[in-house]
């Protein structure tokens, strides 16, 4: 087997894992190389290159461990297996991997099996019945990460795909995994996928917005220049160790706020955030970050109504920081103040959360990090981005078509011939697909709307982790 293709994923191994980790990586590789020989996507690389490019980001962009790695190696193994192969030799490949890797390989694999072949078609009621069904597949909740991570690669490939599906993909992106995402506090996660779906879904919206931040750079730059100076006067006098960032907000996040106020891209005014990050000891931090905060307020006049406290109590998924809104110049500016270690929770979610509580130390910490990301999972509610079509009447009539059998397998999906995939059509199925492709362009046309929360599902069994 030729690893050269995958070096990416094994320097990150390297750098994050054992010894014997590496090994059972490699190990994994060219199991997965055998089994997916002469499958290829759309472009003509091989399939594998995408399972490896999901164990990439499961690794650098969730924080997951090794199991999880291994899982996202193996999982278009064990997928196409489970659709195409009889009962008997279904059970030997899940015998054979539970030999080499673990339980928890098999449990997690056969879990994004099962979710990927749920069909859904483009409307608002059957994206939640779809993340019902989503949620009571993943008993571990690695399952839903794994599942976000295999998202954002074919999201990030999309250009490759027949256009057929693209709006498709984009729709499913918006109004269910970058809802998940945001959930569990996978924001970089969930603004990727938004502003990819974005791109497809109103390319000339995309394009509008993209140009008027290109437009208005240089004066930004400016700006935030001016605005810095008394600030990071007066935090080196008093000797605080930081550095800041100032970021543009996502593009979908701009085009959203100019279509619920209904104004132009002028018109939104928080266009920008400055982020103020310390580099303190975990029990200085309150006390610093409120110090940083007076320094901003010193200065800049803030808006009472736009102030957010997630330090003293911090959001379910672990985001801790200060927020404000601040008057310069004639214009707001968002400020955001945290520490370091905030700053990676807020940047890689629940699981940089439990790792900065030490979930290394030993399989009971596992057990409570995977329990609490069960709960989120559970207690997910969101909002849901959708629109208006020349089939929206009909669709939200319609009874929820992603459904499930019982078979000697597992669950097995039941959909109308109009959007089930011909197994025939080998492409349809090798490129990591959750549904069938889009068979009217119109229905997945995109604007904002707000639905209420759905209802909770019956909560999972618990299971034993040790390896996260």
């Amino acid at each position: 087997m030729d690893f050269s293709r995958y070096e990416k994923l094994r320097t990150l191994v390297r750098a994050n894992f054992s010894e014997q980790t590496r090994a059972l990586v490699d190990e994994a590789l060219e199991y997965a190389d055998g089994k997916l020989a002469g499958l290829v996507r759309y472009d003509g690389s091989p399939l594998l290159e995408h399972a490896a490019a999901v164990a990439s980001i499961v690794i650098s962009e969730v924080g997951l461990g090794r199991n999880s790695t291994i899982s996202a190696i193996l999982h278009d193994v064990v997928r196409l297996a489970h659709k195409q192969l009889p009962a008997e030799e279904f059970l030997a490949l899940s015998a054979d991997i539970r030999k080499r890797f673990g339980d928890q390989v098999v449990g997690i694999t056969l879990g994004l099996a099962n979710i990927s072949e749920l069909k859904l078609k483009v409307a608002k009621e059957q994206a939640d019945n779809f993340r019902d069904l989503i949620v009571s597949y993943s008993e571990d909740p690695r399952v839903i990460l794994i599942k976000l991570a295999d998202r954002l690669e074919v999201m990030r490939s999309l250009e490759m795909f027949p256009r057929e599906k693209w709006r498709k993909k984009s729709w499913e992106s918006m109004n269910l995994y970058a809802q998940i995402a945001h959930k569990l506090g996978l924001y970089s996660i969930k603004s990727e996928l938004e502003d990819i779906a974005l791109k497809y879904l109103e390319p000339k919206d995309y394009e509008h917005v993209v140009t008027k931040l290109e437009e208005s750079a240089e004066e930004r730059k400016a700006f935030i220049g001016r605005f810095l100076v008394p600030i990071e006067q007066r935090l080196n006098r008093l000797g605080i160790k930081y550095h800041i960032k100032s970021r543009t907000k996502s593009i979908f996040s701009i085009w959203n706020k100019m279509h619920k106020q209904h104004v132009p891209f002028e018109g939104v005014y928080d266009i920008f955030a400055i982020r103020i990050i310390i580099d303190c000891p975990q029990e200085a931090e309150k006390q610093l970050c409120w110090t940083a905060y007076s320094v901003v307020t010193d200065f800049y006049t803030p808006n009472p109504k736009r102030m957010r406290d997630w330090i003293s109590i911090p959001k379910s998924n672990g985001y801790e920081s200060l927020h404000t809104t601040v008057s310069a110049e004639g214009r707001w500016v968002e400020v955001q103040i945290r520490t370091e270690r905030m700053d990676a929770v807020a940047e890689r979610g629940i699981a940089a959360h439990w790792r900065y509580k030490g979930v290394n130390q030993g399989a009971q910490t596992s057990e409570m990090w995977l329990g609490h990301l069960r709960e989120l999972i559970e207690d997910t509610r969101w909002r849901s981005v959708s629109t208006p079509s020349p089939r929206r009447a009909k669709s939200s009539s319609s009874r929820p078509t992603a459904t499930c059998a019982n078979s000697p397998r597992g669950p097995r999906s039941s959909t109308s011939p109009s959007t089930s995939t011909p197994r025939s059509d080998r492409r349809a199925w090798a490129d990591g697909s959750t549904a069938a492709p889009c068979r009217s362009a119109n229905s997945c046309a995109t604007a904002t709307s707000w639905r209420s929360p759905p209802r909770k599902t019956r909560r999972p069994s618990r299971t034993g982790c040790r390896w996260w």
